[in-house]
């Protein structure tokens, strides 16, 4: 018992009582493999205080101290028993989120910058009334990156991003993608806003970056949602995009333009080899996914909860 008690203090962080920097590097080495290997996607949400150093000048070490373990609550109850949160160095943490797409971990991460942004922190002498913000930047394996290092530089590289539009936001990386040729293709499919509810689709043209669907109903313009299209030979792909665009056709149908955030690497290969069979058909970049401007990212796996396993 004392030996697993040593061992167990040596990945914890004293004040926090989080996973420490080194457990994290070990587990998030795992959980990329496991993502590799198996095809699960998995997802990692750095984390930063913002103007933090300011909270301390104003109200002391201390209540910087309690602010650091009190935010460190916040996460931990946010989170499934599988997910792992870590202090990463300073006001700096981060969250590993195993089997979790990038729409997955956006939810994750809205909800815990909502519950800190809500939250009163004590000052110096007990009394509560000091606010704090938290910045995010979410990565997702192996959609951004293939290895631990890269994946890391995928978050925090987001994290900056969010730091420089403004702080207290979550910002996922890979939102403003490159240009893709788009095909007209008329394919049936599902999409799915909120988890119990399930939409046929028809698209009117579509790319690895984007698609333009027909619907028989609206769709709020940012929102997340699950897609699921049947290709020729009954294979079908899934992914999850963002709406930045709706527009009403009329007789109760929606023209909706979709940003793809996060796809399977098994049906990104599926989508890439139904379009080369289709044949270039003109040059000109995508435009019915629109150029998104805004953030945003994946919503895939089934609803998460706090502390579902």
């Amino acid at each position: 018992k004392l030996f697993e008690q040593t061992r167990a203090s040596a990945y914890r962080d004293d004040l926090t009582g989080l996973w420490n920097y080194r457990y994290f590097r070990e587990y998030l080495a795992r959980e990329v493999h496991r993502s590799q290997r198996y095809h699960p996607p998995m997802s990692l949400v750095m984390i930063d205080l913002d103007d933090f150093k300011q909270h301390n000048d104003a109200h002391g070490h201390e209540a910087g101290s309690q602010a650091l373990a009190i935010v460190s609550r916040l996460l931990t109850d946010s989170l499934r028993k599988m997910d792992v949160a870590a202090r990463y160095g300073g006001e700096e943490f981060a969250l590993i989120l195993p089997a979790t797409s990038k729409t997955g971990a956006h939810q994750v991460a809205e909800r815990i910058r909502e519950c800190v942004e809500r939250h009163l922190f004590p000052l110096e002498d007990g009394r509560p009334g000091a606010l704090i913000t938290v910045s995010m930047g979410v990565a997702t394996c192996p959609a951004d990156a293939r290895d631990p290092g890269g994946l890391v530089r995928c978050a925090d590289a987001a994290l900056y991003v969010a730091k420089s539009h403004g702080k207290n936001q979550v910002h996922l990386y890979g939102q403003n993608r490159r240009s893709y040729r788009r095909i007209d293709a008329k394919l049936d499919g599902r999409f799915c806003l909120l988890a119990t509810e399930q939409h046929p689709l028809t698209t009117l043209n579509l790319s690895e970056g984007g698609l333009l669907f027909l619907a028989e109903r609206t769709l709020p313009v940012g929102s997340l949602i699950d897609i699921n299209i049947a290709l020729p030979g009954g294979r079908t792909i899934a992914s999850s995009g963002r709406v930045i665009r709706v527009e009403d056709r009329g007789n109760g149908r929606y023209e909706a333009a979709i940003r793809v955030i996060d796809m399977p690497s098994r049906d990104q290969g599926l989508l890439a080899e139904y379009l080369r069979s289709l044949g270039p058909r003109g040059d000109e970049p995508e435009t019915a996914a629109g150029t998104e401007t805004t953030t945003a990212d994946p919503a895939a796996d089934e609803a998460r909860t706090p502390k579902d396993d």
